[in-house]
């Protein structure tokens, strides 16, 4: 377990995650939807049968079986309303960049690898703004992005009123 320790930079500087600026993927949406109403199903037409179960072990069995299955819809709800609101936000960011974003130039400003998980993960700095740095997990089976030099230039597209929200474009 290494990690190359994070790039220095001055105190003034704040470093931002790319990642929690712009998602890409819905996919996981799609599996959230499916394992909800796996659960539910598992609740409501499964719940009966803990209910018989509980009433027949206890006088106040069924109560806590009822009391059980509202905690959870309660639980899941919550869950799901928060990762909702969470995709609807980076889809709207998404569309902010794609309808008003301002095209620029970043220069890569430093680099990190994390090998305490399963699988190495590797970062790449870049820099637009004197006010920020932002810190980009780079996806690709190449590592293309965590491979460019320091001093690199790259394009990115960012929100005028919020730069902390960008994105990178794709190398040529």
């Amino acid at each position: 377990m290494t990690m190359e320790p994070n790039p220095s930079f001055p105190d003034n500087v704040r470093v931002v995650d790319a990642k929690r600026n712009v998602k890409r993927s819905m996919v996981d949406a799609v599996v959230m939807l499916v394992a909800m109403t796996l659960v539910l199903y598992l609740i409501f037409f499964q719940g009966r049968r803990l209910y018989l179960f509980l009433d027949q072990k206890w006088p106040l069995g069924g109560l806590i079986a009822y009391a059980l299955a509202f905690l959870l819809i309660v639980l899941l709800g919550l869950g799901t309303w928060l990762y909702v609101y969470d995709k609807i936000r980076d889809m709207f960011l998404v569309r902010q960049l794609n309808q008003r974003g301002i095209s620029g130039t970043a220069v890569v400003v430093g680099h990190e690898k994390d090998a305490r998980g399963e699988e190495d993960q590797y970062y790449v700095f870049y820099q637009f703004s004197p006010d920020f740095v932002v810190k980009y997990q780079d996806e690709t089976k190449t590592k293309s992005w965590y491979n460019l030099p320091k001093g690199t230039s790259l394009s990115i597209v960012f929100l005028e009123q919020k730069p902390e929200v960008n994105k990178l474009l794709e190398l040529a």
